[in-house]
């Protein structure tokens, strides 16, 4: 249990960055430009995270979420603005980064993965003393650069060779719920301007709060090192409805700081209200989602995970027309009480099958 903490703690310096950025930069409509490609960069990044976190590392996965990425954000750098040129190397430094920690998880080698955390610490003071989006981005970039030398030594972990095929299949439920935030972010791109900000404070929020509180679960059981659930997602639960409670008190209460104003804060309340009840809702899939893939059962997952993307941009799109940027928020709650739902099915189908296998006549023996 201490190791399931520890881990959950080691993403406390990212919460603090997003936090800070929120506070200082506020909400417009260069935000919006900010948070998008932000969004679409992270997403590629991420690709090569989640290959070295349930197949075995591999450069061709590396390699090639990389030169897909780059790809999106010349093509985002020509459609939106310029700035998406100034991701490439974050996204490039994170890809690595990501794929070095899941070598260090594969071996059970968590102490310097947590200890290459503290690099976010100094990110937060330079956004803090500059306050300027490049100055973010450089941040991000070198505080994830300090963990690629920290971690060097795993570079010899990541293979050559792989059934890129089989990687894929087995990638595709880690990286399709990507598109969720994603399509909110579009979405909400199609209301009023800094809606996209709005949405992305709030999906930052959840996230980031749900990482903090199921990380450690997750790369633990994906070692087959642990079975224990109930307690985890008991106070997952509590946390989240406290930290939902404490803000709307703070919201409804006034709060003025930096672009925040009590009514800023107002309006941002009810959309991270909804979303943060993703958070509990996804704990359970937490639980149960590692021992799915530690059984290949990719095809199941597959189809869950598809099959929420579109009732995700179904519900966000119809609810947004009556509710605005909350509807999105909405739309995304309903999308993981389906997930969550699914995964758990498939894992009850295949229990029911494990413990009642098929008979075998006597016909089928000759």
């Amino acid at each position: 249990m201490l190791k399931i903490i520890t881990l959950s703690l080691s993403r406390l310096p990212r919460l603090a960055l997003f936090l800070l950025i929120a506070l200082i930069f506020g909400v417009s409509i260069e935000t919006d430009t900010f948070f998008l490609i932000y969004g679409f960069a992270t997403f590629f990044a991420s690709i090569s995270v989640f290959s070295s976190e349930i197949m075995a590392p591999t450069r061709s996965m590396l390699i090639g979420s990389i030169a897909v990425g780059i790809v999106v954000m010349g093509v985002l750098a020509f459609v939106i603005d310029m700035l998406a040129l100034t991701f490439i190397p974050m996204l490039i430094v994170i890809s690595i980064s990501g794929t070095l920690t899941g070598v260090a998880y594969r071996r059970g080698e968590y102490t310097r993965v947590i200890i290459s955390s503290i690099s976010y610490l100094p990110a937060v003071w330079i956004i803090w003393i500059y306050q300027e989006p490049q100055i973010i981005i450089l941040a991000i970039t070198s505080a994830e650069l300090a963990r690629v030398f920290l971690l060097s030594k795993y570079f010899e972990g990541i293979m050559s060779e792989d059934d890129f095929g089989g990687t894929v299949k087995a990638l595709a439920p880690a990286v399709l719920p990507g598109l969720v935030g994603l399509t909110d972010k579009l979405l909400a791109g199609t209301l009023e301007g800094g809606d996209i900000t709005k949405i992305t404070y709030a999906e930052g929020v959840s996230s980031l709060l749900g990482s903090l509180l199921t990380y450690g679960l997750i790369v633990v059981r994906l070692n087959g090192e642990t079975k224990d659930k109930d307690r985890v997602f008991s106070w997952t639960g509590f946390l989240t409805f406290g930290f939902i409670l404490a803000y709307l008190l703070v919201a409804l209460k006034g709060f003025n700081f930096g672009p925040w104003t009590g009514e800023g804060l107002r309006e941002l309340a009810p959309i991270i209200a909804a979303m943060s009840l993703v958070v509990p809702i996804r704990a359970v899939a937490a639980t149960i989602y590692p021992g799915l893939v530690l059984q290949k059962q990719f095809g199941d997952l597959t189809f869950v995970t598809i099959i929420m993307v579109i009732i995700n941009l179904a519900f966000s799109f119809f609810l947004m027309k009556s509710f605005g940027v909350v509807g999105i928020a909405m739309g995304t709650v309903v999308a993981a009480l389906w997930y969550t739902g699914g995964v758990w099915f498939v894992e009850r189908s295949n229990r029911e099958r494990a413990e009642d296998p098929p008979v075998v006549g006597s016909s089928d023996l000759n």
